[in-house]
């Protein structure tokens, strides 16, 4: 049986046409008043129904424009506040190194009331910075420097004492003499960067290491294991190197291949990477996930230690 009957009422609102409402018959009849006021009403309230839809649409349309709008002013204020600090600041270790020293927070925003945790920088370098502010004022870049000349003096010490275990006075000499005379590193202990303490760190380690693979001391292979973490903590790219030590020396040299030597190497790297977990930790609660340095990532550090080694 075909349509006989088609009850045709178009769907305004204001005056916007939304459509028709169309409902067939497959008899032929005519229609009461109150029959077509029914579906006068019926219309009505589809008509309303429709628009109440499109409005709603739009307005949730309205509601995510307007929070991308706003994440997106928040995100470009949080760049211009950094670019701005990085601007105004001589240098961003020191900025760490007094806000560390006067509120205890590794954060460059003291000032705001929730705490930003810093994700540019470790904090093995400001933590020295902030240890010279507490004895000598917040602020005191010349106590810094001063600081400084002394690590650059050890620095040479270091590589004089390891020069001197491994191949006699005479290269011992020669060896601390070039280290004094190296230009890049009294230029680095004038300013506060972390050049020339991640030299004195990673050359500490190294000393530790070469002695405890001399003498098969424990303690010694468990302080180096520290010491190389220490270093991670000043310059992330470093963090594959008592690793490297632990594994490299006794597959290499037959001498370290005794029980004990052994159960030293197993100490270094446990150490290191005990030290390194309260970092790790410490990341992974402020940014939810794994990382050395959070604008880096994991990857970028392992990167680093591994093309720079």
């Amino acid at each position: 049986m075909g349509v006989k009957t088609v009850l045709q009422l178009p769907l305004f609102f204001s005056a916007d046409s939304l459509g028709v409402c169309a409902v067939r018959f497959d008899t032929e009849r005519t229609f009461s008043a109150e029959e077509l006021d029914l579906a006068k009403a019926l219309v009505l309230q589809g008509t309303l129904a429709v628009e109440v839809a499109r409005l709603t649409e739009q307005a949730q349309e309205a509601a995510v424009a307007h929070e991308r709008e706003a994440q997106f002013a928040r995100t470009n204020a949080a760049l211009t506040r950094t670019l701005n600090s990085l601007a105004s600041e001589a240098s961003l270790d020191s900025a760490l190194g007094e806000v560390l020293a006067t509120t205890g927070q590794f954060t460059r925003y003291a000032d705001t009331t929730t705490f930003v945790p810093e994700v540019i920088r470790t904090p093995g370098y400001p933590a020295f910075v902030a240890a010279i502010y507490l004895m000598f004022g917040v602020g005191n870049n010349m106590a810094v420097a001063v600081a400084q000349a002394f690590v650059f003096a050890a620095i040479c010490l270091m590589v004089f004492y390891i020069a001197r275990r491994t191949a006699g006075d005479r290269s011992a000499v020669v060896a601390g003499a070039m280290t004094a005379l190296y230009p890049p590193l009294p230029y680095f202990g004038s300013l506060i960067v972390t050049e020339l303490w991640t030299a004195f760190m990673a050359t500490a380690a190294i000393l530790i290491c070469l002695r405890a693979a001399q003498t098969i001391r424990l303690r010694d292979y468990v302080l180096a294991g520290a010491l190389f973490t220490a270093t991670t903590m000043v310059r992330p790219a470093f963090v594959l190197m008592p690793f490297f030590f632990a594994i490299a020396v006794p597959l290499f040299v037959k001498s370290q291949r005794t029980q004990a030597a052994l159960k030293g190497w197993a100490a270094l790297f446990v150490t290191a990477a005990l030290a390194l977990s309260p970092w790790l930790t410490y990341n992974y609660v402020n940014f939810g996930h794994l990382t050395l340095s959070p604008a880096g990532g994991i990857g970028r550090g392992l990167w680093e230690g591994s093309w720079q080694g």
